[in-house]
């Protein structure tokens, strides 16, 4: 976000900004439960 307001060197609104934020945040806990998944199926499957 940072990167992106010093590029367009004004800063971004609140909403837009919330949005980054929000999509970042999804996309970790995708990861978190997708590897959580994979975990769990090794140890059921013992793989």
């Amino acid at each position: 976000v940072v990167l992106l307001e010093s590029a367009r060197r004004r800063k971004l609104p609140a909403e837009r900004e919330a949005l980054i934020y929000l999509t970042g945040f999804a996309v970790l806990m995708a990861l978190i439960i997708l590897i959580s998944i994979q975990d769990i199926q090794r140890l059921l499957t013992g793989g």
